[in-house]
């Protein structure tokens, strides 16, 4: 894969720290690129085995070659598509088929996209793999019932897990889908396998307790606190780190901090009068997610059914 020149979103942030985000070194470059293939194999994954499909089996991927450098002029999902791709492309027991793989009817229609087709070759087996970065909030509403919002105001994590178990992960077993695979690729039978990343942020006054619907108890945890609560607990001057958004799923070691600017919490709200943040303290690596508005309550429209379906907080792919 091709290196490039990272560019990132100035969310807000001064001007020097813009800059600098703006052009990483080639050092920067490599070692952020090192770190994302590290997560994909070690980090801890946000949802465990599913009914419908267990976790993919990372001990077959393996770790590209050092000077491997991703593309990060790209948003995230993409970026880390390409980044399991050359995972699976450095493993001696796989063998990458295709990826982003699209189906279409007869006449015309969209039947569906499968991220990956994966043969592990110790078996023969062709695997249908559906890769996901995901970031929720837990919440409770005005009536106590934890929500699970997304940064993204049409995502909320039961949705999302519906729209896995009822439709993504079971493309396959779709009869024109199993046509088009024997057709294409001469696949006759195929295993559905998935790998979830992300991280679940607790509020900054709650206890770390709150389960999710099949996510992981070991999932990546982080705390969540709103603009109007920040000033309770640092100084406008206090430095903080500010995460780019490729390295939102990645857990922050202390050679990764060492490389991203920080600012005053003074520009941190600037940057969160548009979109969320997520940002680093100097006394500790957890994940802080910055909400924009003073509170992230559900429209009315909402049910008991569902979590949140739009809040008022953005944050770009």
């Amino acid at each position: 894969m091709a290196g490039c020149i990272i560019v990132e979103e100035s969310c807000g942030i001064s001007q020097s720290t813009i800059q600098s985000s703006l052009a990483y070194s080639a050092h920067q470059q490599a070692l952020f690129s090192q770190a994302i293939f590290d997560s994909l194999l070690h980090s801890e994954l946000l949802v465990t085995d599913l009914p419908v499909a267990t976790r993919f089996d990372r001990s077959l991927l393996a770790l590209p070659a050092d000077r491997t450098v991703l593309n990060f002029a790209q948003k995230l999902g993409h970026l880390f598509e390409d980044a399991l791709a050359a995972t699976v492309d450095a493993s001696c027991g796989l063998r990458l088929i295709d990826q982003g793989v699209q189906f279409t009817g007869s006449a015309g229609q969209t039947l569906g996209e499968l991220d990956f087709l994966i043969l592990d070759q110790a078996r023969q087996q062709p695997i249908h793999l559906e890769l996901a970065i995901k970031f929720y909030l837990a919440q409770k509403d005005a009536d106590g019932i934890m929500r699970f919002p997304g940064p993204d105001p049409r995502d909320n994590w039961p949705r999302k897990l519906k729209r896995l178990t009822e439709h993504q992960l079971r493309l396959s077993d779709d009869p024109a889908i199993r046509h088009l695979l024997s057709e294409r690729f001469g696949i006759e039978n195929i295993e559905v396998a998935h790998l979830i990343y992300g991280c679940l942020f607790d509020h900054i006054d709650a206890n770390p307790t709150t389960c999710a619907p099949a996510m992981s108890i070991h999932c990546r945890r982080g705390r969540w606190l709103r603009v109007s609560e920040i000033s309770a607990r640092y100084n406008a001057s206090d430095a903080v780190t500010v995460l780019p958004k490729p390295l939102w799923p990645v857990p922050i070691s202390d050679s990764l901090r060492t490389e991203l600017p920080s600012c005053p919490v003074s520009e941190l709200l600037k940057a969160a009068e548009q979109r969320c943040v997520m940002f680093v303290t100097p006394d500790t690596s957890l994940p802080m997610f910055l909400v924009p508005y003073p509170s992230p309550e559900p429209r009315n429209h909402t049910t008991k059914d569902d979590a949140v379906d739009a809040h008022p907080f953005v944050c770009e792919s």
